[in-house]
C-alpha cells in the first residue's frame, strides 16, 4: 500500500513526494515556503494597486508603501513570534530558516507603518488602509499554503470530511496533544488533524469577497479596514481554538487575545465612523 505524505483520507485525495525545498542554487536551498510568501506579496500588491486605480489614487503610492511595510512586517512578525515562543530567543532573530513568523505581528506592524507613511505623504490614512487591506488579506490567503508544504499550523484530531493525515516522521515536531491519537497504517504513523491553514485560507477568501462587495456601500474611509478587523478577528479567534501550536501567555492563546482586540477596534470604529461619517478629527 502506498503511504502518502499528506492524505485527505475522507476525500480520497493524497499528495506524495512533497519536499519543502523547491530547488538549490549554488548549494543554497530555496524553500517552497519562501516562494509562496513572495507570490503572496506580489499578488497582494497587484490587488491593492488595482483598487487604488479604481478609486483614482496614485498606484505608485502603494509600491512605495510596500517597501516600508515589507521591512516592518518581517520585523513585527518575527518579534511577535519570539516574544511568545518558548523555542526561540532574540539570539535567533536572523535565523529565519528555523521558522517563526506570526501574522498578527504583520498586522500590528503594517498598520502603524501605513499611518506614518500617510502622514508623511499628506494623504488620507484611512483611504490608504482601506486600499492596502485588500492586499494584506490577499497575501494571507495565498501565504497560508506555505503551511501546507511545511506540514504546520494544523489543528487537533478530527474525523470530519476535511480531516488531513500527516506522516509523523515528516513533522518538524509532534504536538503532545496528538500523541494519543496517532494512527498506524501498515507500519507508518500518521496524525489526523484539522487543516486549519485551509480553513483560514478559504474563510479569508470569503471575507475578501465580502470586502469587495461592501466597498461599494461604505460610508467613510476606514470602513473596509474595520470590516477586516471584525471579520479576520472572528475567523482567527474561532480557528485558534482548534490549533495545537498556539503561542501562549500563561494559559491564554495570544492570537485569541489579539483577535479580541481587533474585533473590539473594528466594532468601535464601525460605530464611530457610521455615526460621524469619518474616523478621527
Amino acid at each position: 500500500m502506498e503511504h502518502p505524505d499528506i492524505w485527505f483520507y475522507n476525500l480520497n485525495i493524497s499528495f506524495n513526494n512533497i519536499d519543502t525545498v523547491a530547488f538549490t542554487i549554488f548549494g543554497i536551498s530555496i524553500f517552497w515556503y519562501g516562494i509562496i510568501i513572495v507570490t503572496a506579496v506580489c499578488a497582494g500588491y497587484l490587488v491593492a494597486a488595482r483598487e487604488a486605480k479604481r478609486t483614482g489614487q496614485k498606484v505608485e503610492t502603494y509600491s512605495d508603501l510596500l517597501l516600508y511595510v515589507l521591512i516592518t512586517s518581517v520585523i513585527g512578525a518575527r518579534l511577535y513570534f519570539i516574544a511568545f515562543s518558548d523555542a526561540l530567543t532574540m539570539a535567533d532573530f536572523f535565523d529565519f530558516r528555523s521558522g517563526g513568523l506570526a501574522i498578527y505581528g504583520v498586522v500590528f506592524a503594517a498598520i502603524p507603518t501605513a499611518i506614518i507613511f500617510a502622514k508623511r505623504k499628506k494623504i488620507n490614512q484611512w483611504q490608504l488602509m482601506d486600499t492596502g487591506i485588500f492586499g494584506l488579506i490577499t497575501g494571507q490567503i495565498i501565504g497560508r499554503w506555505g503551511n501546507f508544504i511545511n506540514r504546520e499550523a494544523f489543528g487537533s484530531f478530527t474525523d470530519n470530511i476535511f480531516a488531513m493525515r500527516l506522516r509523523v516522521d515528516q513533522l518538524a515536531f509532534l504536538p503532545y496533544q496528538l500523541t494519543d491519537t496517532i494512527i498506524n497504517v501498515d507500519g507508518v504513523e500518521y496524525v489526523q488533524v484539522h487543516p486549519t491553514f485551509f480553513y483560514e485560507s478559504m474563510l479569508n477568501l470569503g471575507l475578501l469577497g465580502f470586502m469587495h462587495f461592501h466597498k461599494h456601500n461604505k460610508k467613510f474611509h476606514g470602513e473596509i479596514l474595520m470590516v477586516y478587523f471584525i471579520g479576520y478577528g472572528t475567523v482567527r479567534a474561532v480557528l485558534e481554538t482548534l490549533r495545537v501550536d498556539s503561542l501562549m501567555i500563561g494559559p491564554l492563546r495570544t492570537s485569541v487575545l489579539a483577535s479580541i482586540v481587533l474585533v473590539t477596534l473594528g466594532i468601535y470604529g464601525m460605530w464611530y465612523g457610521r455615526k460621524n461619517g469619518k474616523l478621527g478629527k
